[in-house]
């Protein structure tokens, strides 16, 4: 959907900055396994080099339900080899696009 993508692109634009501009070498960050969000953190990790790195069973109660606690980190090195791997792969398969379309 469009809201994913677009936090999806400002996640990015996010990680990006702490990475150039702050310096930083890794980010850490968790969700609730309850939290639809989950979905998204899978998948950004998958495309940017970043991984789940553990599960807190049973860390916290909701509304009467027990949740996990789930952590992500991603590495500044991961993230920018993944990033322009995946980058590299596009500009790719956009050149023979453009060669069948002759």
């Amino acid at each position: 959907t469009k809201s994913n993508y677009i936090f999806a692109k400002d996640m990015f634009k996010f990680l990006s900055e702490l990475f150039t501009k702050y310096e930083f070498r890794k980010i850490r960050f968790a969700g609730s396994s309850g939290n639809p969000i989950i979905k998204m953190y899978d998948k950004f990790s998958k495309k940017y080099g970043g991984k789940e790195v553990g599960r807190f069973k049973d860390d916290h109660k909701i509304n009467g339900v027990w949740y996990d606690l789930i952590s992500y980190e991603v590495f500044k090195d991961n993230f920018y080899q993944t990033y322009l791997k995946s980058f590299w792969i596009n500009v790719q398969k956009s050149e023979i696009n453009m060669k069948s379309n002759q």
